[in-house]
């Protein structure tokens, strides 16, 4: 049977902005390797790593701060090898301070037998690390 992948990824993207986490993760292999790339990516909640749990631990942490308002893939599409690259439209409220952050990132996936086995997630680093710092520190003013 053929799987068609882009349907896989437009249903984990759909799961997340539900808060699905578990349905989430059912796209992923037991030992995928994860990360985010470009600098300030040490502030990110995902940052580098291997394996299931230990992106569901990460993802499990960002969820528990925000809540996803919008994420929406705008463009899978698969280039001459395994991967699909995809732009994703997205929104996140923090629930502590109710700032929020939106914009585009890129998600790149190498996908086997419709699971990922490689994720990188490609954002404006810059950007996300000045938002995650004022957020700490609105909360910390708190």
């Amino acid at each position: 049977m053929l799987i068609d992948e882009r349907l896989v990824l437009e249903a984990m993207c759909s799961m997340w902005a539900a808060g699905d986490l578990e349905a989430v993760l059912r796209g992923f292999s037991r030992d995928v390797t994860f990360g985010v790339t470009g600098p300030a990516s040490a502030s990110s909640f995902l940052k580098a790593g291997r394996g299931r749990d230990l992106l569901r631990r990460r993802l499990g942490d960002l969820a528990t701060e925000f809540d996803v308002l919008r994420f929406r893939p705008l463009q899978i599409v698969r280039d001459d090898g395994p991967w699909l690259h995809c732009r994703v439209d997205y929104q996140y409220v923090h629930r502590g301070t109710g700032m929020d952050i939106d914009g585009t990132m890129r998600h790149n996936c190498c996908m086997i037998g419709g699971r990922i086995v490689r994720y990188e997630v490609i954002h404006d680093a810059p950007r996300m690390a000045a938002f995650l710092d004022l957020v700490r520190l609105k909360t910390a003013e708190a």
